[in-house]
């Protein structure tokens, strides 16, 4: 599902472009047939903090993902909007 052209900006200006995941490869981390808005490969801890401001004050949902393995683990989400990579870090 592509995201709004706005929260790819805002987005874009927390974690920059290097840390989106581009739409087409966002059913990568598909979690129980749900695919998330944006995926997001944030590189300091300044920016998971702004990713969860933004998250916390739009009311998103955050999934937190190591290198998006086993993600399907567990019970299913009620909703998955943005799922937070700590690959980069």
């Amino acid at each position: 599902m592509p995201i709004s052209n706005q929260l790819r900006y805002d987005l874009n200006q927390i974690v920059g472009e290097a840390g989106m995941l581009p739409d087409d490869q966002l059913d990568r981390y598909c979690i129980d047939g749900v695919v998330p808005k944006a995926v997001l490969f944030p590189s300091t801890t300044a920016e998971i903090q702004g990713v969860l401001i933004y998250a916390a004050d739009r009311v998103l949902s955050v999934i937190p993902a190591g290198n998006g393995t086993k993600l399907g683990f567990g019970n299913p989400p009620e909703k998955v909007d943005l799922v937070l990579s700590m690959a980069r870090l």
